[in-house]
């Protein structure tokens, strides 16, 4: 199984004027020919795969949807406990902690890096009107792009306004999020 984003956009959107852009962010706007994921979408609407990425396994997109039922905290006492089941002793564990919040402010870093690449890449497309609306979809694919059937859930319009690094944290697995300057859109804090 693997993650991977998809886009939409206006049949008459400016790919060609976007190549460079696409380049410098690495996206990749490749069609994708699935033609039941296609009927869901609205009419004169491009389907494309949105990074060059050999998956999207990892993204920040999305990744704030684990279980709100188990915190944080109990996910790690969780796995302490099974590190002390293994014969881990108190000292080791302690190190892993710190290890693990060493790791956790290098994730911030790329959080934040990845937040800027998709907001500044989505702000470009708008503000040079190479689209007037781009749609992000996620979608954990356990076949291939081309044959995956999938309910999109709805179509959520978002104003480009509203794209902060817990929006796309938010974002849930196959839902259309449609972003333009135009949208009333949700605002994500």
């Amino acid at each position: 199984m693997c993650t991977f984003i998809t886009t939409t956009l206006a049949q008459d959107a400016d790919l060609s004027g976007m190549r460079q852009l696409l380049e410098r962010y690495n996206m990749s706007f490749e069609p994708v020919a699935n033609d039941h994921v296609r009927s869901q979408l609205p009419p004169r609407t491009l389907y494309c795969r949105a990074t060059r990425d050999f998956c999207d396994c990892g993204t920040l997109l999305g990744s704030g949807r684990n279980d709100p039922s188990i915190s944080e905290n109990a996910r790690e006492q969780r796995h302490i406990e099974r590190l002390r089941k293994k014969g881990w002793s108190e000292a080791k564990i302690s190190r892993w902690q710190s290890q693990k919040s060493l790791s956790a402010v290098n994730q911030d870093r790329s959080d934040q890096n990845e937040t800027s690449r998709w907001t500044n890449f989505l702000l470009e497309v708008l503000t040079n009107q190479y689209a007037n609306r781009i749609g992000l979809i996620i979608h954990d694919y356990s076949g291939s792009l081309k044959s995956e059937k999938f309910s999109v859930k709805r179509l959520d319009k978002i104003s480009a306004h509203a794209l902060t690094q817990d929006f796309f944290k938010q974002m849930e697995a196959d839902v259309l999020y449609e972003i333009s300057y135009y949208s009333a859109g949700r605002s994500y804090k």
